[in-house]
């Protein structure tokens, strides 16, 4: 590569002032040089300008009532009339679930007492059991 070549390639590479995101070099001002005091930003301008005006709140009056109020009805429990009588035990499931519950510990209890399965182990070679 040529000296030319390298030369374009290290412009080309190089970040133009103020391009790299950082604040702006002012014209003419030096780079390390403070800002005038009392000197406000365009943007700052922006951020201290007053609101725009709000629109006026919606009347939220009530209009004066006309009619006496009537009382309010709590609702109770029903007439007598509409009254479901109550329903027996057996018709419950609840009460079948813990039927059906005995029924499945109790199997599992016989089961587990009468497995013919469980025998005594022999007794190992050079020992004196009971019997």
């Amino acid at each position: 590569m040529g000296a030319a070549a390298t030369a374009a390639l290290l412009a080309w590479g190089t970040p133009a002032a103020g391009a790299d995101g950082g604040a702006p070099v002012d014209a003419g001002a030096p780079v390390d040089a403070a800002p005038a005091p009392g000197a406000i930003d365009g943007a700052v301008l922006e951020a201290l300008a007053p609101p725009p005006e709000l629109a006026a709140p919606p009347d939220l009056t009530l209009p004066a009532p006309t009619a006496p109020m009537a009382t309010p009805t709590v609702a109770g429990a029903p007439p007598p009339s509409e009254v479901e009588p109550p329903r027996p035990v057996t018709r419950r499931l609840w009460f079948w679930l813990a039927v059906s519950g005995v029924i499945v510990a109790a199997s599992i209890a016989v089961i587990a007492v009468q497995n013919p399965t469980i025998t005594r182990p022999d007794c190992p070679s050079g020992y004196v059991c009971p019997k």
